[in-house]
């Protein structure tokens, strides 16, 4: 006879990246300083869905100038499939969103660009040259 034990889960421990989570989301009311389209957005996810404009961010962009920042509080980067001269890092013990660091990533210590992945079908990019633009996913660029 075959002695069944019900499954015990093991506690799960979500650990916490607090300066890193600051950092990027100084970055991110940065970038709603510079756009207003972006802060309306912002306002109504908030009043609408009870959620900050933080939950949404998939990724945003930095310059070289702000990389030690994002080493001091712990991201790294990543292996993964980019275009020619942009770096993505991402944090291995939290759940953030990823920065690509790039050429005229940032502008004003502001990122240039946030983007705002709602489906797998669509991402909202939010760019200093054309702010509130909607790009299709498969976009480069909303340039």
């Amino acid at each position: 006879m075959i002695e069944v034990h019900p499954h015990q889960p093991t506690v799960f421990d979500w650990p916490l990246a607090f300066s890193a989570e600051e950092l990027l989301r100084k970055w991110i009311n940065s970038f709603l300083q510079h756009h207003s389209w972006a802060r309306q957005l912002s306002d109504r996810l908030q009043q609408e869905t009870g959620t900050g404009l933080f939950e949404w961010v998939d990724y945003l962009t930095i310059s070289e100038r702000e990389l030690f920042e994002l080493r001091e509080v712990g991201f790294f980067p990543e292996k993964v499939k980019a275009p020619a001269g942009v770096e993505v890092w991402f944090h291995p013990q939290a759940m953030l969103p990823r920065v690509a660091v790039m050429p005229e990533g940032s502008q004003n210590g502001a990122p240039a660009r946030l983007a705002i992945q709602r489906t797998s079908s669509w991402i909202c990019y939010f760019d200093y040259r054309c702010a509130g633009a909607l790009a299709n996913s498969k976009s480069e660029s909303c340039a």
